[in-house]
Formats: structure tokens, sequence, C-alpha cells
């Protein structure tokens, strides 16, 4: 590319502020899934519904086995859990990407 085109691709970025307060309707892309969550959680401040995930567990002996496998859960991320976040929160009109 030369100087000119990259001057017209570049004209065309805008932050990340004007975007909030100017675009509603869009898709978003993200690099990564934490980018995702951060804009999610910036955009849908009040849900209107928030679905927690329903953990079962099966196995364990003890009270202190299950204490240990739900602290272990807790702490795992994402990407660990086959991509299934522990809460989602839901409001009408904002598409979930991830």
């Amino acid at each position: 590319m030369d100087t000119e085109e990259m001057a017209v691709i570049q004209s065309r970025f805008k932050t990340q502020e004007w975007c909030d307060q100017n675009v509603r309707d869009a898709v978003r892309f993200f690099h990564d899934n934490r980018s995702v969550d951060e804009y999610n959680s910036r955009a849908i401040r009040h849900p209107e519904y928030e679905s927690i995930a329903r953990d079962s567990f099966a196995g364990y002996k003890t009270e202190e086995e299950l204490a240990k496998v739900r602290k272990e859960l807790h702490r795992m991320k994402i990407t660990e859990c086959l991509g299934f976040p522990y809460s989602i929160r839901l409001a009408k009109g904002y598409p979930r990407l991830g």
C-alpha cells in the first residue's frame, strides 16, 4: 500500500470512546474472549436477567472433597470449561459475541 491508501484506511479508525457513544447496532470483533467479556460488562450495565450456572457434583466422599472441587471449579477459566461461563448477563438489544 502507498501512503495515500494507508491514510484512507486510517481515516476510518475510531476510538473506543467514540464507538461507545455513537455506535449501537454494529457487530464488534475482538481479539480475545477477555475483551469480549469486558465490553459486555460495560455495555450491559443493568441486565434484565443474569443466568447463573447450576453445577452438580458426583463421586465425592466427604464435604471437604466437595468444597475443594467447588473451589477449583470456580477458579477455572472459561476456556477450561468448554466455553461455558459461570454467569451470562442478558438484556434486550445486545447480541452476545465471543
